[in-house]
């Protein structure tokens, strides 16, 4: 394998690495991040209903209040006279207030007025009988309450889920003593939930917790809520978050649950940012790739190539002469100097070589030349080998001192 393809190679795993590392590492920053915002924001929003919930509430009681606090309103309760009923409890009167229930309750439990009113239908009928066990005089709806106490919550009748106030028959000037009690309620209908649904800009399902079928969110939620966590948040699809929350009737016990769903603006967003970051990371590590690569091409891989094939084909040609050309100051023209001077002294070295076999050759020539002349006639086959060696030495010695 190549330098170059083994380059390619743990470069691309590195940034795979790397790459796969950073992916990890910002989704979870942005999905838990994001997802923090959007649990908080949805909690918000259930909290919004709760506050326009007990705003609805709160203007019952606010209206049981001013009337009950009232000169014409405690001489009633006493002599139940007409002018009072035809003034003040007419089907116009229901109708401007868009309230279901107002009930008159006198101190001895006496039903002085009670009426329930359509909103729909526009019809005025008797109260239900279902209310019958709350107007004893133990009854929450007719106790004897403290001059500036007001009572008010919720109550699960079979017409519905009643919202209500209901506050002490005073004086004008809220003295007393109190004779009886005024309920104003309303309820908790889908005309009324729609209603709220538009006043939060929110979309709002409520749910009766004695209806026997409880859907599975809802008791999965409801298995989650707590004091510490009165607000549960439970993604619904990838479009749609819900917020869940319990509500306590006037007893105090767990009566209702309500949803509020929301779109998942903000989950959308984190995806789409981290979309947008994923494919910015991936365009940058491409970039990085793509001048890591052509910095190394430039700057190792094909200087290393050229200094290669020079080294390759000084082999090749067998020319010690040659030189292996590297511009620059870096280890590989250090690296390309070094050869050179391999090569300078390979050269040296065969050219010692040279001169000396060819000494060599011309010693053995000129004795051989000695003999045929006669000139050395008289030098036995030893002289001639001891001659031939002496000088072997004097051009080694030579060659040393070179």
């Amino acid at each position: 394998m190549t330098l170059r393809k083994k380059t390619l190679i743990i470069v691309g795993l590195t940034l795979v690495g790397l790459f796969a590392i950073l992916y990890l590492t910002l989704s979870s920053i942005f999905l838990s991040g994001f997802a923090q915002v959007e649990t908080q924001d949805t909690q918000r929003n259930v909290q919004r209903v709760l506050n326009a919930l007990d705003d609805e509430i709160n203007k019952l009681a606010f209206t049981a209040q001013d009337w009950g606090a009232w000169d014409d309103t405690y001489n009633f309760i006493e002599d139940e006279n007409e002018q009072y009923r035809t003034g003040n409890l007419t089907k116009d009167v229901f109708a401007r207030l868009k309230y279901n229930l107002i009930l008159y309750v006198h101190i001895s439990g006496r039903i002085v007025f009670g009426a329930s009113y359509d909103v729909e239908a526009h019809k005025v009928s008797p109260i239900p009988e279902s209310i019958q066990p709350y107007l004893t005089t133990q009854g929450i709806l007719a106790r004897d309450s403290t001059p500036l106490n007001v009572v008010k919550g919720i109550l699960l009748l079979p017409e519905g889920i009643l919202i209500f106030g209901s506050k002490a028959i005073l004086r004008s000037d809220n003295s007393g003593p109190a004779r009886g009690t005024l309920t104003m309620g309303r309820y908790l209908n889908e005309s009324a939930v729609r209603q709220l649904a538009e006043r939060t800009h929110l979309t709002l399902t409520v749910h009766r917790l004695n209806e026997g079928a409880t859907p599975s969110d809802f008791m999965e939620a409801r298995s989650s809520i707590s004091d510490k966590t009165p607000i549960v948040v439970r993604p619904l699809s990838e479009a749609l978050i819900a917020g869940y929350t319990s509500l306590s009737d006037i007893y105090g016990k767990p009566a209702l649950m309500l949803r509020v769903d929301i779109p998942r603006a903000v989950h959308s967003q984190s995806q789409a940012s981290l979309r947008w970051s994923i494919l910015s990371l991936i365009v940058m590590v491409l970039l990085f790739v793509i001048l890591t690569l052509v910095m190394l091409e430039r700057l190792v891989l094909a200087p290393l190539s050229r200094l290669s094939a020079g080294v390759s084909c000084i082999g090749a040609m067998k020319d010690l002469s040659m030189r292996v050309s590297m511009l620059g100051k870096d280890e590989l023209a250090n690296l390309a100097e070094t050869i050179n001077k391999m090569l300078q002294a390979l050269q040296d070295s065969h050219k010692r070589e040279e001169r000396l076999s060819q000494e060599l050759q011309e010693l053995r020539i000129e004795v051989d030349h000695a003999k045929k002349a006669r000139q050395v006639a008289e030098i036995t086959e030893t002289d001639y080998f001891q001659q031939l060696q002496k000088r072997a030495n004097e051009l080694r010695a030579k060659r040393s001192s070179s």
